[in-house]
């Protein structure tokens, strides 16, 4: 038992230093034991055993036999059932042994020696500060007696400086250096207490635990030598009282001027830590909660507490992302509670979580789960490169704000859900974020790239919206957009290198891809669509030329609600492609008519390509009114041209071998208005207004 606790020991947060510390080999769990697998003589180096995963990996030892014979070998090597580059006698003498006879790992003199050396020498190596004078009454002034302990145990070759449980604090009034070859240990309780002015510099290993270590008005320099600092050092308490802004920022403020890089760790809550002000991060931060996704499987609002759970009080209550030309920051880990919002409708307006300043570069947000924010990731002026990964939870108002994005910005594994508060889908807060709530917006942006991303319940899933300084461009793929109020995807600007949509599926909204587009002859190319339950599935209204292209997409709208599928509303040129487009009506019922509506000004201009667009029942109607002109360009359609249509039905024999089921009246005059148009085996019906038009008939 004593050997398998002191070779698996390993110091919390640093390894001891000392020269002459003997090597301690780990053990394994009950000493499995194994056989040689053939017979040695006592100077074979390499062992066979029947079964080398009963031995711990090299390098280490092992004992050959049992009783006073036995002999312990060293093995620098181990690879499948072969022990190799074998020192023999390392313990007891080598000798000649069978087949078959026993080797394990036990535990032998050699352990016992070299744990008892260690610790005598680690027990030399420490020495106390209350052995020098320190009385660490928060009065008396100990700089002296911590000097003198550093410098006994500096001049041993490095030691541990033990700082014991005072009756308050150790006054620091003097700057003082601890170096690298020494280790702090605090007690529960120890803190150090530089006052105004005077600086600490900690170039040495700390072991302390989640709880405070340093107070006073004074500062803690140096890179002090450990893979995390935690918040508790300078003071936050997770226990859902204790105010935390400042111990957050004042461990964030020593890791960014002094250890960058370092982590700063705040996952020892245990109600949440109360963050009642603004903290800034500056470059080069790691702030990390839990190392995965916070779990969101339950709705109970007793289980939005925990270990890394921010509970932010007030309204001043965010992190601010502070510039800089140089270095990143990460934020990871964490739930976010607002416990003091209100299920009303509006509900309380808080600023967002996440701010970034100006010239924040590579930001990373990572594994996020919010509870009930109202705005979680505000990026509205000049940034490059921000990263959001891993968010889950529910927002009020808006997830995530960009405008003035100069590289690509990427946003990943987003869900988001109605899931606050636990009730009744009519509360006052849950109607707020039906009717209010965006998923992301962008405004100027350079690339963006958005994936893997789902919301249900909100006004839009995603907006692009139009700003002075520019227009949105870049990517979306694996977007699911369910329950929306308003358009699941609202787009009224984007810049001439266009947008790319891929495998988007749409449920349960008025409108699905509502496109009010300022753009500079820009394309949206849309490839692997899926629309259900969508009253309006594409309105495509432009000021502006541009270009649509949808290809490989299943759209089912519903028809009873009296809305085309496809409405065109335009005062320029826009050019529409679809291929290997389905249309389905949400009644699934013959009779019903596949509508597409143009309704252009005099400046308006449509050029659309089909290529195997079906309607699976009725016909394929495009209506058709204003001044401008429309030309098609159809896959398989038979054109009847120059056909005089009167107010009374008219009968155009068309001679196709099938029942036209894609019907298309292009007008050759203004002001023709015709109320329907059906077929069957012989002859296609028409009635309008008296004029004439070009027919296309296609299947």
């Amino acid at each position: 038992t004593i050997a398998v606790l002191a070779c698996k020991y390993r110091p919390p947060l640093r390894q001891y230093r000392g020269d002459n510390m003997a090597t301690m080999y780990p053990a394994m769990a009950n000493s499995p034991s194994t056989v040689l697998f053939y017979s040695i003589d006592s100077s074979t180096d390499v062992i066979m055993v029947a079964d080398g995963d009963k031995l711990p990996d090299a390098p280490n030892i092992a004992t050959i036999g049992t009783g006073e014979d036995a002999e312990t070998i060293f093995y620098a090597n181990k690879g499948g059932n072969a022990l190799t580059d074998v020192t023999r006698g390392f313990q007891g003498t080598a000798k000649e042994w069978l087949g078959g006879t026993p080797i394990a790992r036990y535990f032998t003199a050699y352990d016992y020696d070299s744990l008892r050396g260690n610790v005598e020498q680690l027990q030399s190596q420490m020495v106390s500060v209350k052995d020098f004078g320190a009385v660490g009454d928060g009065v008396t002034d100990d700089t002296q007696a911590f000097s003198d302990a550093i410098s006994v145990a500096d001049s041993n070759g490095g030691g541990i400086v033990f700082i014991p449980t005072p009756s308050d604090s150790y006054k620091i009034a003097s700057d003082i250096t601890i170096p690298a070859s020494v280790t702090l240990q605090f007690a529960p309780g120890a803190m150090l207490s530089p006052v105004t002015g005077i600086t600490i510099t900690i170039n040495a290993g700390i072991m302390a635990g989640a709880y405070q270590i340093f107070a006073g008005a004074g500062a803690i320099a140096g890179k002090i030598a450990v893979v995390e600092v935690l918040v508790e050092w300078w003071g936050a308490k997770g226990d859902g009282v204790t105010l935390c802004a400042d111990a957050f920022q004042r461990t964030c403020d020593y890791v960014a001027n002094n250890a960058p890089n370092t982590i700063v760790r705040a996952n020892n809550a245990t109600v949440g830590y109360v963050l009642e002000k603004e903290v800034t991060l500056s470059q080069n931060i790691m702030l990390m909660g839990s190392s995965s996704m916070p779990p969101s499987t339950s709705h109970a609002i007793e289980n939005f507490f925990g270990a890394n759970t921010l509970l932010m009080t007030t309204t001043l209550s965010r992190f601010f992302i502070y510039g800089g030309a140089y270095g990143g920051r990460t934020i990871a880990g964490f739930t976010i509670f607002y416990p003091n919002q209100t299920d009303t409708n509006p509900p309380i307006v808080y600023p967002a979580t996440f701010e970034l300043s100006w010239s924040a570069s590579d930001t990373f947000i990572e594994n996020i789960y919010t509870v009930n924010a109202y705005h979680l990731i505000n990026a509205p002026e000049s940034h490059e490169r921000l990263t959001v990964r891993g968010i889950r939870g529910c927002v009020l108002n808006c997830c995530i704000n960009i405008n003035g994005s100069y590289d690509t910005d990427r946003f990943i594994d987003i869900v988001l859900n109605l899931l606050w508060p636990k009730k009744e889908i009519s509360s006052p807060s849950r109607e707020y974020v039906k009717s209010n709530m965006t998923g992301i917006k962008i405004g100027y942006a350079d690339a963006f790239q958005i994936s893997d991303f789902f919301i249900c319940g909100c006004k839009h899933g995603i907006e692009f919206y139009a700003v002075a300084e520019g227009k949105p461009y870049g990517q979306l793929s694996n977007v699911g957009i369910d329950w929306c109020s308003a358009a699941c995807i609202q787009v009224d600007s984007f810049n001439s290198n266009g947008l790319i949509f891929n495998n988007l599926m749409f449920c349960a909204a008025p409108t699905g891809l509502d496109i009010y587009a300022e753009c500079d002859v820009g394309t949206i190319q849309i490839n692997g669509l899926s629309m259900w339950d969508i009253d309006k599935p594409i309105i495509f209204a432009t000021t502006a030329n541009c270009d649509m292209s949808i290809d490989n997409a299943d759209i089912k709208w519903n028809t009873n609600t009296g809305n085309q599928c496809v409405l065109f509303m335009n005062e320029a040129f826009v050019a529409l492609r679809l291929n290997n487009v389905i249309f389905r009506s949400s009644n699934d019922s013959a009779g019903t008519n596949c509508d597409f509506s143009f309704s252009m000004g005099a400046n308006g201009e449509a050029l659309i390509y089909l290529t195997n667009v079906k309607y699976t029942y009725g016909d394929l109607n495009y209506w058709e009114s204003g001044v401008g002109k429309r030309n098609f360009i159809i896959n398989g359609f038979k054109k009847l041209a120059n056909q005089s249509i009167g107010t009374t039905q008219t009968t155009i024999a068309h001679g196709l071998p099938f029942v036209p089921t894609h019907i298309i009246v292009s007008p050759l005059a203004t002001g023709m208005v015709w109320q329907s148009a059906v077929a069957d085996a012989a002859n296609v019906y028409l009635t309008a207004s008296a004029s004439t038009a070009d027919i296309y008939l296609g299947q």
